[in-house]
This record gives structure tokens, C-alpha cells and sequence, in this order.
């Protein structure tokens, strides 16, 4: 083979080999992920609840009865029933720690007892009753928060203002 031929082999060697590439030939390194996003708590957030409820109200009685005599009472008021509404609240996270909200609620209630009481009048006389009605129907609340934060983990306090419509009614038999 002459010095010319062999030039020419080799050089067309070479040239496929650069073409089809090494198959040992390292593949470049996969990005990594990009980092997960750091928690926040700021944001506006809408919730509900529901549950039962139930209380003790004692009332003492000292009133007029009929017979426009003194007539006196003491008795223990339970109302319960089922509760439940709705929330709506607002977080702002000022740095990594600090953490600021605003939140109401609203619940509607079946709060309710009615009771009669058998009351007797000083004189011992006219022996009457006291028929007391208690009764919620709605309450709710509107809030602040501030809180410190650790990732998904939020310590607060709140303090606020809260409202309801109950009410008591006696009458006098």
C-alpha cells in the first residue's frame, strides 16, 4: 500500500469515528430540580364548622306576681342545640417569623330551652309559675392575629370582638 493510499485510509478512519461518536462517551450531567418553594403563610383562607353546643345560665328570681305580691325563684337555664357557619380569614408573613391576620366567623344556632319553674310568693299563698325561653340564633366574631412561624407550624394569639343575638323572656303566671 502506498504512502498516499494509507494517509487516506486513515484519514477516512478517523473521520467516521468522529462521526459516529464513542459509545463510552460520558452523557451530560442532569440538572438538578429546582429547590421547593419556601412555606408561606400569607394568603386568604375560607373555612366552615359545625358542632352542639349547650351552656348553664342559673337565675335567680325576685319579681312581682300577679296578685302584685313578692314572688321569688332560683333555677338552673340549660339551652343547647347544634351550631355551625362558615370563617373567612387573611395572613400576611412580614419576614421568616412574623405572621399578622385578620379573620371573622359567623354560626347560626338552634341554642334553645324553655323551662317552667313553680314559684310560691312570700305569703306562701298563690302558688304561681316563671316560664323562662332562652334562645340563640346567631353569633359570630371578628378577630386579629399575631403569630410566630416555623415552617408549617404557626403559634398566635388572637383577640377580638365577638356578638350574638340571644335572648331570655319571663312571664309570670
Amino acid at each position: 500500500m502506498s504512502k498516499k493510499a494509507s494517509m487516506a485510509c486513515a484519514g477516512a478512519f478517523a473521520a467516521a469515528a468522529t462521526l459516529a461518536g464513542s459509545p463510552f462517551a460520558a452523557e451530560p450531567a442532569p440538572t438538578p430540580p429546582p429547590p421547593a418553594p419556601i412555606f408561606t403563610w400569607t394568603g386568604l383562607y375560607v373555612g366552615g364548622q359545625i358542632g352542639y353546643a349547650w351552656g348553664q345560665d342559673p337565675v335567680s328570681w325576685l319579681g312581682i306576681s300577679e296578685d302584685d305580691e313578692l314572688a321569688a325563684g332560683t333555677f338552673g337555664h340549660t339551652p343547647q342545640g347544634v351550631i355551625g357557619g362558615a370563617h373567612v380569614g387573611y395572613n400576611l408573613q412580614y419576614n421568616q417569623w412574623a405572621v399578622l391576620g385578620l379573620e371573622g366567623s359567623v354560626d347560626g344556632t338552634s341554642l334553645s330551652k324553655t323551662l317552667v319553674v313553680p314559684v310560691n310568693d312570700f305569703m306562701g299563698d298563690t302558688p304561681g309559675s316563671i316560664t323562662s325561653t332562652s334562645q340563640a340564633n346567631v353569633q359570630g366574631s371578628i378577630r386579629d392575629r399575631l403569630g410566630i412561624a416555623w415552617d408549617r407550624a404557626l403559634i398566635y394569639g388572637t383577640a377580638g370582638v365577638a356578638f350574638t343575638d340571644s335572648f331570655v323572656f319571663l312571664s309570670i303566671i
